[in-house]
């Protein structure tokens, strides 16, 4: 009798009853899809041609690097050369300030003033060399280290 009515309830509360909303699960995410798609990469090689492709990466990184050691010297004299340029310049000016001293067109605060504000322009050039030369060890020391 208690089951009878118990599927009567359940007979009318199906029939009564409105459609009910789904509720869809939140679509996950989409990632952006790898640089590795695609690629047939054996992650667990078994012989030394499962290697193969891995070693040629490792000879082209080898390459790259070497090539930008080379670049980086070729840098740094040409750098080291245009520093001597402005060397040469800074002596030639000192030199031409101690001539016009000498020869009586330049009075001595002139001359003071002149030294003093070519020797600040020079001390500038020397901090931008030296860090320019700390900054090309530093490179040269992070393109060792991935060879």
């Amino acid at each position: 009798a208690l089951e009878s009515e118990l599927v009567q309830l359940q007979s009318v509360a199906n029939a009564s009853a409105a459609p009910a909303k789904t509720i869809q699960a939140p679509e996950p995410k989409k990632h952006s899809k790898s640089p590795l798609a695609g690629l047939k990469l054996n992650l667990e090689p078994k012989s030394p041609a499962d290697l193969v492709p891995a070693l040629a990466m490792l000879k082209g990184l080898y390459e790259d690097g070497k090539e930008r050691i080379g670049k980086l010297n070729a840098k740094e004299k040409e750098a080291k050369k245009k520093f001597e340029e402005k060397q040469a310049l800074h002596d030639q000016r000192l030199q031409v300030i101690e001539a016009r001293f000498k020869n009586g067109t330049l009075s001595a605060d002139f001359r003071t003033n002149e030294t003093r504000d070519e020797d600040r322009l020079w001390n500038y050039w020397e901090k931008v060399r030296e860090r320019q030369h700390k900054q090309f060890h530093t490179s040269l020391k992070i393109q060792h280290g991935t060879l």
